[in-house]
């Protein structure tokens, strides 16, 4: 997600995503002409394996204050798991995305539009 929006302290790490989406932009419009589609999703926090053992780690009020940031820096109010984020990127692979090249999509429940930690 820091290729669209990012903090302070940040600049390295966003320009490498910047550039992962310019790549990608140019992967479509170099593989066009084979029929073949360069998309990419930008990903936001999500309740991974790992994130869950640093959740098993802390204590309870840590793990509180942990889930409420996590809730509170997305418009959708909800925590993400990999499994939903997993939807979007089989309907990239698939026929039914087969209009689309080039395309930079979002999965982040809102948080590109809502950068506040």
């Amino acid at each position: 997600m820091h290729a669209l929006a990012t903090h302070p302290n940040f600049s390295v790490y966003a320009a490498a995503k910047g550039g992962i989406v310019s790549m990608i932009r140019g992967l479509a419009l170099e593989f066009a002409a084979d029929g073949i589609r360069v998309n990419t999703v930008l990903l936001g926090m999500s309740i991974s394996k790992d994130f869950q053992i640093r959740l098993e780690a802390m204590t309870q009020p840590e793990r509180q204050d942990a889930l409420k940031k996590a809730v509170y820096n997305t418009p959708l109010g909800v925590v993400g798991f990999p499994k939903v984020i997993g939807y979007p990127v089989v309907f990239l692979a698939s026929e039914k995305a087969s209009f689309m090249t080039g395309a930079i999509v979002p999965i982040d429940r809102g948080e590109t539009i809502h950068l506040d930690w």
